[in-house]
């Protein structure tokens, strides 16, 4: 049996709204700042270059969904 107070701080986490994800469960579609900082030659730049690789194309990012890119060419 959980605290009355568990049960009500539950309750509010159930019912927030998530917000859009522009990765699924990995980064929210918000106007936070994300960083990606790590020491020198870790892999930081390869990263980055398969997550842009992956909104552009819409395919997986180490296995998480990514919403296909609502960009049209001309």
């Amino acid at each position: 049996m959980t605290p009355e107070y568990l049960d009500d701080w539950l309750d509010k986490i159930n019912t927030q709204v998530k917000p859009p994800y522009i990765v699924t469960d990995l980064i929210a579609n918000t106007s936070e700042v994300n960083a990606i900082a790590g020491r020198s030659g870790i892999g930081k730049t390869n990263l980055c270059l398969q997550l842009a690789f992956s909104l552009s194309t819409g395919k997986p990012f180490l296995d998480f969904d990514v919403p296909k890119p609502a960009v049209s060419i001309i």
